[in-house]
């Protein structure tokens, strides 16, 4: 009688390996990119907040005649784990600034950001259009 010859079953190490080196390398380049969209998506997140301030000082001014500073708890200025938010404030003029802290401070050439009352933006390449 002759025996049965049966193919082996499963992987070989080279091919695992060929599989793990695959993944490292997706991984080196989908993780830096994500990185940096998190980083983007934070920073749009403070820009819409300094523009809700925005709105806050410019209703506060029609009420008070005066912009409010920082220290008015009206405006609502709030900090998140990513953002510190000030707000300097004249009789007729105001900037608003979010200094970047924790994990965002990577975020280079984009922090901080400002906001004052003629609408100009700094800086100017890290807001979108």
């Amino acid at each position: 009688m002759q025996a049965k010859t049966t193919k082996p079953h499963g992987f070989t190490l080279i091919e695992l390996m060929i599989v793990v080196a695959i993944i490292g390398i997706l991984a080196a380049i989908a993780v830096p990119s994500y990185q940096n969209y998190v980083k983007q998506a934070r920073r749009t997140d403070a820009q819409a907040y300094m523009l809700d301030l925005a709105l806050k000082e410019e209703k506060h001014r029609v009420n008070n005649t005066s912009y409010a500073d920082h220290t008015n708890t009206a405006l609502g200025v709030a900090n998140t784990s990513y953002y510190t938010f000030t707000i300097v404030a004249a009789d007729n003029t105001y900037t608003i600034t979010a200094t970047a802290t924790g994990t965002q401070v990577n975020d280079t050439g984009c922090t901080p950001l400002t906001l004052n009352q003629s609408g100009v933006k700094g800086p100017s390449g890290c807001w979108k259009k």
